[in-house]
């Protein structure tokens, strides 16, 4: 089963410009099973390899074997098109284009507007979205107060995939529902 990501939606002042937008992003996650000491070289041969990447090998050894965790982010086309080139040298890996939050006042809003940032120990027993490593939850602010609204529902797609992790086909497919946009005054 793959969850099939759902985009929170923006928020706006009141002449309609966007203070907080939600926009794709190119990630890559990796399954605990298939990590290893090795794919720190994997990830060399392709020439993705950031400074965080042992951190994170280490914390997915320490996961559920098939609980995907997120090894790399904001990747740019290019780096996203090579990791997809060469994927085959890498098991356990696959790329995904998710959402991210983004900010577009910068801090200046911040006091009113707020964050999002991955769940909280807290959290992991009553959000809808804590069986996800890359769940986000609004922490401050107007991203708290409407936090259930913008997030929306999750869908899922159940899939077969192979003996390397490596999705074969689709088997069936629940929609995302997209939450609300807030409008500020």
């Amino acid at each position: 089963m793959a969850e099939d990501p759902v985009s929170m939606t923006q928020i706006t002042d009141g002449r309609q410009q966007r203070l907080a937008v939600t926009a794709e992003s190119a990630t890559s996650f990796v399954r605990g099973r298939f990590c290893s000491d090795s794919m720190i070289e994997k990830f060399k041969t392709i020439h993705l390899l950031k400074d965080y990447i042992e951190e994170k090998l280490k914390e997915i050894k320490r996961t559920k074997k098939f609980i995907p965790i997120k090894v790399l982010d904001d990747l740019s086309w290019d780096q996203f098109s090579r990791l997809n080139a060469n994927i085959h040298k890498v098991d356990g890996l696959y790329p995904q284009i998710g959402f991210k939050r983004y900010y577009t006042s910068g801090q200046s809003h911040s006091h009113i507007i707020g964050y999002t940032a991955p769940l909280d120990k807290k959290e992991k027993d009553t959000n809808t979205l804590a069986d996800l490593s890359s769940a986000k939850s609004g922490k401050l602010g107007i991203e708290k107060a409407k936090d259930v609204s913008l997030r929306g529902k999750l869908g899922n797609k159940n899939v077969e995939v192979n003996a390397n992790g490596r999705e074969i086909r689709e088997l069936d497919r629940y929609e995302s529902i997209q939450g609300k946009n807030i409008q500020l005054t």
